[in-house]
């Protein structure tokens, strides 16, 4: 990324047709994730280990939550998050590792 104050928020992602993964770019782009989140009731979400080396941050994540338009639940007792730092701190990529099926069929009818 040529901006310093770009991010790249779930790089690499294809389009799962899933609003809260989704790749995204920027401020904007990282702004629209949480937004995206009104859809996505989350109930649980606790931290159980993160590792890290130099400028790589991995957190395994407990995820439980509700998908409000479908009243589906999502169980995720693994799910990774990818953190990518620059030599400031700031965040310059992340990324979700999760069971987009699951994610999938809860937006479901």
């Amino acid at each position: 990324m040529n901006d310093q104050n770009d991010v790249a928020w779930d790089y690499g992602l294809a389009d799962t047709g899933i609003p809260w993964l989704q790749e995204r770019r920027g401020r904007a782009g990282v702004a629209a994730f949480f937004e995206s989140l009104a859809g996505f009731q989350i109930q649980k979400f606790d931290i159980q280990a993160i590792l890290g080396q130099a400028q790589l941050v991995l957190a395994l994540v407990e995820v439980e939550a509700v998908v409000a338009r479908t009243g589906r639940k999502v169980t995720d007792p693994t799910e990774v998050h990818v953190w990518h730092f620059d030599e400031r701190g700031k965040v310059r990529r992340f990324r979700h590792a999760v069971d987009t099926l699951q994610h999938f069929k809860a937006l479901q009818p």
